[in-house]
């Protein structure tokens, strides 16, 4: 008999890969977590949403940005959400 049986998949920091950070403008972000999938948000440093997009578990996308910071939003299907700062040269 198994008691008080917990499983957990709550989103950590190491779930998604984001590199180079700081970059030149090709940004690689990886999920190597279990979760089905990571709704990802950019934003501005003044709060303006730049650009949002859905990467499914253990896959990789490349994005391009302009120069400037930007905010990395991740979000899980728990509505769990970790912050990223990111830097465009």
């Amino acid at each position: 008999v198994i008691n008080n049986l917990m499983i957990t998949n709550d989103l950590k920091a190491d779930d998604v890969k984001i590199y180079p950070n700081p970059s030149e403008g090709d940004l690689n972000i990886e999920s190597n977590s279990s979760h089905t999938w990571l709704e990802i948000l950019i934003y501005s440093i003044t709060g303006k949403e730049i650009s949002s997009f859905y990467l499914e578990a253990n896959n990789r996308i490349k994005i391009k940005l302009k120069k400037g910071i930007y905010i990395l939003k991740l979000k899980n299907q728990n509505r769990q959400i970790i912050s990223k700062k990111i830097i465009i040269e």
